[in-house]
């Protein structure tokens, strides 16, 4: 069983370098904090000699990244210059015998933030890989594991929209760090993904649900500390609806972790965003109106992919409206035939409120209070009504200033406002809810 060194930071950047060897390079971790537009954020970078190579590695926490690769870095007379990531800025730093000085200067701005990286300890975990059949479908997976002894909770992450794997970087962080917090964490490879064969784009969430019962099956049986009454679940946006599934059909899933969850169908679920991201783009109401009429006549090709009646009505009415100054300028042209169309009308009229009201196990929500792709309003009435009336142990976070997925910061019409993080208490929130029920 191979084991890796984890750390409670975030951000990782692999950068491999020529280097005068005749110069001592700070080997080990340093962690340090960057306060910036309200938000703080934890970053840590890791220094290495490999084959006459320099090696740096970059972790943040609040961006939800772990072993990053970075373009460029450059290491001379113990100064340390950086680019970081999603056009943050570039690191500058001196290294001062036990520690980095330095300041991050935020990209298109004149704004240079002070940063101390002071060594940090770091512990080893441990991963064991395979994959798994389900079905006639292959699924490769990854049980990531303390190195304590003792009994542990396990923590599945499950897979958003898109292609995914499990070391798509904020996969990747979870395991990590969900390891280092004490609990094992199991991740997978989506459909059509890594060593994961089949396509995702055309089964289902029940299809998809099932393949991540076959991984848990799989880990519970393979590691006797993981405690068979404390697994759980992880999931954030479309995630959320295959979590719900899986606890369903998986009896032994004791609670859920729901980021940026719609608690509506994606037919639904989709038009709310649509009409938010037409808002941001400063359209009026009534262009609005009509453009997302459009949507939901495609949506009900969807729904019909060989009925010529709903094709010929979407296409007509595109003809409508084909002078409006709005279709000028944001041209429509749907095709017929598509991957979308076969796997949307898979899925576009799923309802996690029949699953959820079964459901009878504690859930964590968790929301951002600008998010333009989560009805915020109706999801927060329907977890009330279901605590109301079938006394559900549902625990409600909504953090300020955060749009999907948590991050943030947002403007009051959900733009992002870069660079974006997660709230410095989101993973703590994660982390004392789990334990709490430990």
């Amino acid at each position: 069983m191979k084991k890796r060194p984890i750390v409670i930071i975030g951000f990782i950047f692999l950068f491999k370098i020529n280097f005068c060897l005749a110069a001592t390079i700070p080997e080990g971790i340093w962690s340090g904090v960057l306060n910036y537009s309200g938000r703080t954020w934890d970053i840590g970078i890791q220094l290495e000699e490999a084959n006459e190579k320099l090696i740096c590695k970059f972790y943040s926490t609040a961006l939800w990244r772990w072993e990053y690769e970075l373009d460029s870095v450059v290491y001379k007379d113990n100064q340390l210059m950086a680019n970081l990531p999603f056009d943050i800025g570039t690191l500058k730093a001196r290294f001062l015998s036990d520690k980095w000085e330095g300041e991050v200067s935020i990209l298109n701005t004149d704004k240079k933030i002070p940063i101390t990286l002071f060594s940090i300890k770091i512990e080893e975990i441990n991963k064991v890989s395979t994959v798994i059949t389900n079905g006639d479908t292959k699924i490769g997976a990854s049980l990531f594991t303390p190195g304590k002894k003792g009994s542990y909770s396990l923590i599945t992450v499950i897979h958003g929209a898109g292609d995914s794997y499990r070391e798509t970087p904020p996969i990747w962080f979870l395991a990590n760090y969900y390891a280092q917090q004490g609990f094992a964490c199991l991740i997978y490879d989506k459909r059509g993904n890594g060593e994961s064969s089949g396509n995702w784009r055309t089964v289902d969430f029940n299809t998809r649900a099932s393949d991540i019962i076959t991984c848990l099956k799989w880990a519970i049986q393979a590691n006797k500390q993981i405690d068979k009454n404390k697994i759980g679940l992880m999931a954030v946006s479309q995630g959320a609806w295959i979590a719900d599934l899986v606890a369903q059909g998986f009896p032994e899933v004791d609670f859920i972790i729901n980021v940026a969850a719609p608690l509506s169908s994606p037919a639904i679920a989709d038009t709310y965003a649509l009409k938010n991201e037409l808002l941001r783009g400063n359209w009026n109401i009534k262009d609005i109106g009509e453009r997302v009429e459009l949507w939901n006549l495609s949506v009900d090709v969807c729904r019909n992919p060989g009925d010529d009646k709903y094709w010929n009505k979407l296409t007509d009415q595109i003809e409508f409206y084909r002078n409006q100054a709005w279709f000028q300028q944001s041209p429509y042209e749907p095709q017929r035939y598509s991957w979308f169309r076969d796997w949307y009308k898979l899925v576009a009229d799923f309802d996690p409120m029949p699953v959820l009201k079964q459901l009878n196990i504690p859930v964590l929500w968790m929301y951002g209070n600008r998010d333009t792709q989560s009805d915020l309003a109706d999801n927060i009435a329907k977890l009330n009504n279901l605590k109301r009336q079938l006394n559900k142990d549902y625990t409600l976070e909504i953090f300020a200033n955060s749009g999907h997925g948590v991050m943030g910061p947002v403007d009051e019409y959900g733009n992002d406002q870069n660079p974006v993080t997660t709230p410095e208490d989101f993973f703590p929130t994660i982390v004392k809810w789990i334990k709490s029920r430990e």
